[in-house]
């Protein structure tokens, strides 16, 4: 259930937090250390026009995936991982490391930059492979071959003290990410103009835009970009499992898994 105001509320919490920092050298062994990482131009360039952009979720899954496993053992033995979990919505991901001291000393500015490379080429890498293979299958013969797309991503570190903050701020993104589809849903599907969507408070407005999206008859279309949301958690084994909203409008069920994690790591089951 959403409460009125409440991503205001949470915006000006965690504005403080990502201002607290982006200036601290490290982070300490008993906080979860997170990285927001946001696509540079890429919801203007591949989600701007569509209520989904398949190929580039796809690549973005992909990524995801491929960064997890690269780092996953960077870090001391009885920490088990060296990520606690990962939010996706839209273009951005949110990389929560696992609490404890990792094999970079708790950097917070040589992690991010670690993560944003590592992303930023896994998502070009994967992205390139997913257009060469539906060009294949469309067997388009070009007489010049494009340059790749290069995809980039910032990095905002912020330190979150506890599980629940990590939910919390978890919740906040999503709210902000369900806010946004439901512009764009509007944006794009129905009779509003830009001034009436974008030149008034409506579109910091979550509930109103939601009575907007009913209005409309658009919950369908809403529904199709928010089940594109996801939360990625290690299992017992390691390995990384996607979680999705799945339309619902409470992300307790996602919830559940992190705390799974948690309660794996606390017996000591975590391989």
């Amino acid at each position: 259930m959403y409460i009125n105001g409440e991503i205001e509320l949470l915006k000006e919490k965690y504005d403080k937090v990502e201002l607290e920092s982006v200036i601290m050298r490290y982070s300490d062994e008993n906080e979860f250390l997170c990285f927001r990482l946001d696509g540079i131009k890429s919801s203007k360039r591949y989600l701007k026009d569509s209520l989904v952009n398949s190929k580039y979720g796809c690549s973005f899954s992909n990524a995801i995936y491929s960064t997890y496993y690269l780092y996953r053992n960077q870090t001391h033995p009885d920490n088990k991982n060296f990520f606690y979990c990962a939010f996706f919505a839209s273009d951005e991901v949110s990389f929560v490391l696992n609490k404890g001291c990792n094999y970079y000393d708790n950097r917070i500015f040589k992690i991010g930059t670690i993560l944003a490379g590592t992303l930023s080429s896994a998502m070009t890498i994967n992205f390139e492979l997913t257009k060469a293979s539906v060009e294949k299958s469309k067997k388009k013969n070009k007489k010049k071959k494009e340059p790749p797309s290069i995809l980039a991503f910032d990095s905002r570190p912020l330190v979150l003290k506890s599980n629940e903050a990590v939910k919390e701020y978890i919740r906040y993104r999503w709210l902000i990410a369900c806010r946004n589809a439901a512009c764009k849903v509007l944006r794009l599907e129905s009779s509003l103009t830009d001034d009436e969507l974008y030149g008034t408070t409506l579109k910091n407005d979550f509930l109103a835009l939601m009575q907007k999206i009913e209005e409309f008859e658009l919950f369908d279309s809403y529904k199709m970009i928010i089940d594109t949301f996801s939360l990625y958690v290690p299992n017992t084994e390691r390995k990384l499992k996607k979680f999705k909203v799945e339309g619902s409008f409470n992300i307790d069920d996602m919830f559940f898994h992190l705390d799974e994690f948690l309660m794996a790591e606390c017996n000591g089951n975590v391989a």
